[in-house]
């Protein structure tokens, strides 16, 4: 299943090809150094991070570091040197960091059994019995917002796939669904950019033109999501810290985090051909959490500042109605149950879409993905500031305005995009959406 989900995807990296082989020789590894100590599982997680392997055979499979300047206007292209003093923090194509130690069966890799010692019931036997599809439309937000969700996640939560030795997906049969990157509203509105930075800086180059309009575009999404939630700042950000971690969070990126779930593909994602059926995307969400080594659910209770659940009567309040009694029937014990199905079981925060759980952990996320990162657009006093107009004009970047700019035939919108339409947020002409002015850019 999750085989088939990797062939759509697109070719084969060679660079993604490289970090699977280093990854499956450092797991041997670290089951080598496990053998020769007699560790436990404890051991094998969480004491033999402890060996450098920089000066021994194995160091030419470890991550280079580069060499930073510290004056760079620009962010990198793969996100290295965002911190001066650990350049690898946040890149892309990097290892994840975590809130909670990982939870394998053997401290590293093999599958989290039930507190009995058995296995957990299969992904799918979950799916089937504790995730459900709905016709019921949400009354705030509509189609864009799981969209915009889903931008997101693959851009900020995509990891590598395990391959075959020829590069291809390991499945049978390939499908593929392709998609110019040209027409994304994204591409579109760097291209924009870039022709009216052209026109008012005709004595740039095509690296700065590039460089520029890719700063301004990276700035807008940021500030895209304050204003699209209306979590409007003023004056610039002095909360950049070099001590955190930038980095995506395992638990963010394979439970929290997976919001094409709020759609709930469940038999129909990819099918072959002429197919009636496909894969069952909450069975794929249930297994990646399992190979990420998530701890139970009642972990992250207890790191939320949560009561910890007891017994599965305590679930009632906590899940929506009903879910305890089927939690109940599917786990063994309260401490079997996984992230993923009891987050998206969890009742709603007041105004929210998530319960507490998920809500806890992607509010650690967002904190560590602004504070940790020395480009955040408001940041003031460094090299890669920008001005006080330019941040001014940045702040008007909206979702509906990008789209305005960049759609085909687009005349009118709601001027909050992800909001279903109502009398607050009625469809206005595009020509009175704010757009950035980039007379301050001009030199």
């Amino acid at each position: 299943m999750a085989s088939y989900h990797q062939g759509v995807f697109g070719p084969p990296s060679d660079k993604l090809l490289k970090v699977n082989l280093n990854g499956f020789r450092a797991l041997q590894v670290t089951r080598l150094l496990g053998r020769k100590f007699c560790a436990n599982p404890f051991q094998m997680r969480d004491g033999l991070w402890h060996f450098d392997l920089y000066g021994t055979p194995y160091e030419q499979y470890c991550p280079a570091i580069p060499q930073c300047n510290p004056a760079d206007k620009y962010r990198t292209i793969d996100g290295s040197c965002n911190n001066l003093e650990h350049p690898i923090w946040g890149r892309s194509v990097s290892q994840f960091s975590r809130i909670l130690p990982p939870s394998y069966s053997d401290g590293i890799s093999e599958f989290r059994l039930s507190v009995s010692g058995r296995p957990l019931p299969l992904a799918r036997f979950v799916s089937t019995q504790l995730t459900f599809t709905s016709s019921q439309l949400d009354p705030v937000v509509n189609v864009m917002f799981m969209q915009w969700g889903q931008l997101l996640d693959h851009d900020m939560t995509l990891g590598s796939s395990t391959r075959a030795f020829d590069g291809t997906g390991l499945l049978c049969c390939n499908q593929t669904h392709p998609e110019s990157a040209s027409m994304h509203p994204a591409c579109r509105e760097h291209n924009r950019l870039s022709r009216e930075l052209k026109r008012i800086n005709p004595h740039w180059n095509d690296e700065t033109i590039f460089q520029e309009a890719r700063r301004i575009v990276g700035a807008g999404r940021s500030a895209m999501k304050l204003n699209d939630l209306m979590l409007k700042n003023q004056g610039y950000s002095y909360s950049y810290d070099p001590n955190i971690n930038p980095a995506i969070m395992n638990e963010f990126a394979a439970s929290a985090y997976r919001w094409h779930s709020f759609v709930q593909m469940k038999n129909f994602l990819f099918p072959a051909g002429n197919a009636t059926f496909g894969l069952d995307l909450a069975a794929i969400d249930i297994q990646r959490e399992r190979d990420h080594g998530t701890p139970p659910y009642n972990e992250f209770r207890k790191v939320c500042g949560l009561p910890k659940i007891r017994n599965f009567q305590d679930l009632n309040g906590v899940l929506q109605p009903g879910m305890a009694e089927k939690f109940s029937q599917i786990y063994e014990h309260v401490d079997d149950i996984e992230l993923f199905v009891a987050g998206h079981s969890e009742i709603p925060l007041p105004e929210g879409l998530v319960g507490p759980t998920f809500a806890c952990i992607a509010t650690e996320q967002f904190r560590r993905l602004k504070n940790g990162d020395r480009f955040w657009f408001e940041n003031g006093g460094m090299p890669n500031s920008f001005s006080e107009q330019q941040l001014n004009e940045l702040r008007k970047v909206t979702l509906s305005g990008v789209l305005c700019a960049n759609g085909d035939q687009i005349q009118q919108i709601q001027p909050f995009a992800m909001i279903i339409k109502s009398r607050l947020n009625q469809n206005i002409d595009c020509r009175n959406i704010p757009q950035i002015n980039l007379k301050f850019w001009q030199e």
